[in-house]
């Protein structure tokens, strides 16, 4: 890792080993970097984003997943499904459907 510190890679499992021991102003120092080398790389704009939701800066987490889902339209109903109402509504009447497969 030492010998290629500005690959991509290595900077995005830097800033997720700094993320996982609590340094989020280091990972996000180093999702800053990689955004700057490679606008395009989605997995950056969604870490960042959830750090940042995480630290309660809502704008800059709405930016993160707008730009997620401007590179990666597909990702909308992931999003959708797992962070609206209705998709925990849906997951809520799937699991009751499944303990009843027969809808007795």
């Amino acid at each position: 890792m030492e010998a290629d510190r500005q690959n991509e890679d290595v900077l995005m499992m830097t800033a997720r080993l700094a993320h996982a021991k609590g340094e989020d102003d280091v990972a996000l120092t180093i999702y800053n970097k990689v955004l700057e080398q490679n606008p395009m790389l989605v997995e950056a704009y969604a870490e960042r984003g959830k750090i940042c939701y995480d630290r309660g800066d809502y704008q800059q987490a709405q930016a993160d997943m707008e730009k997620v889902l401007e590179l990666n339209p597909q990702q909308m109903a992931a999003v959708s499904g797992d962070y609206s109402a209705e998709g925990v509504e849906h997951r809520a009447k799937q699991s009751r459907s499944n303990l009843n497969p027969l809808g007795l």
